[in-house]
């Protein structure tokens, strides 16, 4: 009975670390799929909510951000929770776009980056629950976009930080 416990207890411990490396290894070639793309001419597009509050001074909601200094300005304004990959400016700018709701229960999805009619255009669908939370959140709609995309657009909307 005792050898049969073990048995099990090993085994299981095996399957365990089978499944945090099998994990690990999928995260790892995700994070690799998306910081290659980056480089290949293809448009990363994402969007992240958060419970952060900002003075609302802040009045603008559109950024194009072209350096490091420009993404650590943007960080200083807002704050880090994005942690973008710095090494994406090298090959493009990113796009971040920004906006309150007064309930964390309203969601958003970038469904797409729209380069249509000279300018860069963030598709954002929204679901709006007619039940809310009394709860802020702030969302984070970035776009990460190759330079060879962005020639000839008018991205005068866009500030930055």
């Amino acid at each position: 009975m005792f050898r049969l416990k073990q048995k099990l207890i090993a085994s299981a411990a095996l399957l365990l670390v089978i499944i945090i490396g099998g994990c690990s290894t999928w995260l790892y070639y995700k994070y690799r799929e998306k910081e290659n793309s980056a480089s290949n001419n293809q448009i990363i597009k994402y969007e992240l909510q958060t419970s952060e509050v900002f003075d609302s001074s802040l009045n603008n909601s559109k950024y194009r951000i072209t350096s490091t200094k420009e993404l650590n300005d943007f960080y200083s304004k807002y704050s880090n929770a994005l942690n973008v990959n710095a090494k994406y400016l090298k090959y493009n700018d990113i796009f971040i776009q920004v906006k309150s709701e007064p309930s964390s229960s309203i969601s958003h999805k970038l469904e797409n980056v729209d380069l249509e009619n000279n300018t860069v255009n963030f598709i954002i669908s929204t679901d709006a629950p007619p039940l809310k939370m009394a709860d802020m959140a702030f969302w984070y709609f970035v776009a990460v976009i190759p330079h060879s995309q962005l020639n000839d657009l008018d991205l005068s909307s866009w500030e930055t930080p």
